[in-house]
């Protein structure tokens, strides 16, 4: 969350939910009609797993999403790093158009719309495992579906091990889908998980609010043609508008505006490496864009757009907002856009993503 707007922050206060064993649950009407959505019967089919669950978006709209959710252990805390997670999609209302005034709770209808499969999208937190153009990966005893080792950073090839092992206390991992809402209101998921270790959890179910429309832009907008400070403005000091440790100056050249008439497909990346808050951001810039910007930026122009004003920042400890995140209303970070040469938002991913899910998006806009 960006200060200006509102105090704490949306992944922030996600994070603390789950890592003291709640559960992200709305309490809806008592009475469900199909026996499984009132809120005693939601609490009934989590309270066995050995984890939480949460769906961690921070504003999901009608139209197409990237659902996120997360998964905590209850025993430490620890994020669920290596699970196959799939889910039934409900719509949610009330019947009859809900209870008069004074009179019993209505029935909640659960109308069942979409089936989806989540992907884990992992990233390492500890910047001693980076290693330039490597993966690094938990050394753990292998999984019956993850190979000889957990993924963390990416599925590329790795030339050689990272400097330290990695722990599961280093890794987050979120889990993806994409899942299309035609009304704003109540819905549902029902979820079924296999952990690493074979245990399979079916119907887990947890509600969540979906607005009309989301603060930032949606996919199929067009991309806002901000004027975000360049290197022609800070007289090439680079330091100025990114926290990087090495600062990408490919990425701090142009404006988004300028890429935008030129008419060339671009990834957006409001993120900020030196000053990310939770565990739900990570180096999204230095183990996701900048290896997908030496892949493709020859092709796609890539963009890095510091979220907060550095001096202030530096100088105060005051999260203050750029004016282009203003201008794409953005209430988290990070968030990646991609945007094809017609302007036009193709893909969003807001929080914790990956280098295969980031290409996949740009091989869309290249086609």
């Amino acid at each position: 969350m960006f200060p200006a707007r509102a105090p704490g922050h949306v992944l922030s206060r996600l994070a603390a939910l789950l890592l003291a064993g709640g559960v992200a649950l709305t309490v809806v009407a008592c009475g469900s009609s199909d026996g499984g959505w009132d809120s005693r019967s939601l609490a009934a089919t989590v309270q066995d797993a050995p984890f939480t669950v949460a769906v961690i978006n921070s504003n999901p709209a009608v139209g197409p999403n990237r659902l996120m959710i997360a998964m905590a252990s209850r025993a430490d805390g620890l994020l669920v790093t290596d699970a196959r997670v799939s889910a039934r999609v409900y719509r949610l209302s009330e019947a009859d158009g809900g209870a008069a005034e004074g009179a019993a709770p209505a029935d909640i209808v659960a109308e069942e719309v979409a089936s989806a499969d989540f992907t884990a999208r992992n990233i390492d937190l500890n910047d001693e495992h980076f290693e330039e153009g490597a993966a690094a990966r938990i050394d753990a005893p292998p999984s019956p579906h993850a190979g000889a080792h957990r993924p963390v950073a990416n599925d590329l090839p790795r030339s050689a091990p990272p400097r330290l092992p990695a722990h599961e206390g280093d890794i987050t991992t979120v889990y993806t889908s994409m899942v299309e809402f035609d009304r704003a209101g109540m819905w549902g998921l029902a979820l079924d998980v296999t952990t690493a270790d074979g245990e399979t959890h079916e119907g887990l179910r947890i509600t969540f609010a979906v607005r009309e429309e989301s603060f930032e832009p949606a996919i199929g907008d067009p991309a806002p043609a901000s004027m975000q400070a360049t290197l022609a403005d800070v007289g090439g000091d680079a330091e100025q508008i990114s926290s990087a440790i090495e600062p990408n100056e490919a990425m701090l050249d142009e404006t988004v505006a300028e890429i935008l008439e030129a008419g060339r497909p671009m990834v957006i990346a409001f993120v900020t490496p030196a000053f990310c808050v939770t565990r739900f951001c990570g180096p999204i810039l230095e183990s996701v864009v900048t290896p997908a910007w030496r892949q493709y930026g020859e092709r796609v122009e890539f963009v890095h757009i510091e979220p907060y004003v550095l001096d202030v920042l530096r100088a105060r400890g005051e999260r203050v907002p750029v004016p282009a995140v203003q201008e794409w209303d953005l209430r988290t970070e990070p968030f990646i856009f991609v945007v094809d040469a017609s302007g036009t938002i193709t893909a969003k991913l807001e929080g914790i993503t990956d280098l295969p899910e980031l290409v996949t998006e740009i091989e869309k806009v290249l086609g």
